[in-house]
């Protein structure tokens, strides 16, 4: 495979800039933080061209708060001038993971999404006759921060846009990390970097490389599946999920991280599958689960083209 280069020039360029400061203006034009930047928008996209070019770009301490929907979740919201670079640096990101990545994962891609998931995931449980439902323990607060540079180097060639991705994820803190400890692991091990927050894109499109060594391992077995994010579901026989289950598990040991066994299990195709919060049966329409349930509240109470998407989603299930 070839490695790229040339991609942080060309995210510099000024087009590419100003398109990345609208991006990340989307739904939050009336906030302070961005009323502010984008007064003085040339002087901010120069300063930050400047900073990014010359490598003494550092990313901003994030404001962490915490939210209970339904279980507990930090969230990491890093300030406005930060998630412009974000912007700046997955504009050119984006189309090559795009590239390489396969058809099964749908999370924050383009035409796919929660809609593109669920759509496969009534497929797969139609067409075979059990399923394998693959959950990872705390997934975010468990990328390991040497494994991802190591794949985004097998991608990239570019020096400079590498450094800069270096310092996001070094800087990248999960308040909910933890610690998975492996047979052969040293005590050197065990103090490695680890752990991403969520919230930011950059988070949202490393979450969908690290875990593409698993993705071919299941294409390579040739069996139906869709990945969303950690949220993994995989149709054939009972023998063959078996077997792929323990291939699967070699795999995620290679990257540092383990299944959550609460919700890691192996089922008949016939009974309810909670997924991307629905329950997704064989010969029932969609159901969603009481999260979703709390969603629709909040969305009938809204106006605008958001939430009618939300609704149109939604409106698939009883």
């Amino acid at each position: 495979m070839r490695r790229v280069q040339g991609l942080l020039s060309w995210a510099l360029e000024w087009p590419q800039l100003l398109k990345a400061a609208q991006r990340a203006r989307r739904g939050k034009r009336n906030q302070q933080g961005v009323l502010r930047f984008h007064t003085r928008l040339g002087d901010e996209l120069a300063r930050l061209r400047e900073d990014l070019a010359a490598g003494i770009w550092c990313p901003s301490d994030p404001y962490e708060f915490h939210i209970l929907d339904p279980k507990p979740r930090w969230i990491s919201a890093a300030p406005y001038r930060d998630r412009v670079v974000h912007q700046i640096l997955c504009g050119a990101f984006e189309p090559l993971l795009e590239r390489r990545l396969l058809s099964g994962c749908v999370a924050n891609r383009r035409g796919l999404g929660v809609d593109a998931g669920l759509r496969r995931a009534r497929r797969l449980v139609q067409r075979h006759p059990w399923v394998l439902r693959l959950d990872i323990k705390k997934y975010f607060g468990s990328l390991d921060h040497e494994l991802l540079k190591a794949q985004l180097r097998r991608l990239i060639k570019d020096r400079q846009y590498l450094d800069v991705m270096d310092c996001i994820i070094d800087h990248g803190r999960n308040p909910e990390r933890v610690q998975h400890w492996f047979g052969d692991d040293s005590l050197f091990d065990c103090l490695r970097p680890h752990g991403l927050p969520v919230g930011n894109l950059t988070s949202q499109h490393f979450g969908n490389l690290y875990l593409m060594p698993v993705d071919r391992r299941i294409e390579a077995a040739g069996l139906p599946w869709v990945r969303y994010v950690d949220d993994l579901l995989i149709g054939g026989s009972k023998a063959d999920l078996i077997n792929l289950h323990r291939e699967i598990e070699v795999e995620l040991a290679k990257l540092r991280l383990r299944p959550n066994l609460n919700k890691t299990f192996l089922c008949p195709s016939s009974e309810p599958i909670a997924f991307l919060g629905y329950l997704v049966q064989r010969d029932r329409p969609l159901r969603a689960n009481s999260k979703r349930r709390r969603r629709w509240g909040k969305l009938k109470a809204q106006s605008g083209s958001r939430a009618a998407a939300g609704r149109g989603l939604l409106g698939r299930c009883r």
